[in-house]
């Protein structure tokens, strides 16, 4: 599980469901503040945890866009 790689606070209960991109159902067990670096950029998010989730992490498009993060492909 990636929150035993990751330095963090406790984990604060919160029951919600979001949709995946493939409309599947996510469902959030709480949320817990991260301290990332990506490519230099350091900062703290709120992040919600799921047990169902097909990747170990995703930033959302709020993140990526407040960042001004681009991917070059």
């Amino acid at each position: 599980m990636m929150m035993m790689m990751i330095s963090h606070e406790k984990l604060m209960p919160k029951t919600i469901n979001h949709l995946s991109a493939n409309c599947s159902t996510l469902n959030i067990i709480g949320e817990i503040s991260l301290e990332i670096n990506v490519n230099g950029i350091k900062t703290t998010v709120i992040a919600d945890v799921t047990t169902n989730l097909a990747t170990n992490l995703i930033l959302g498009s709020d993140w990526i866009q407040l960042n001004n993060v681009y991917s070059y492909i």
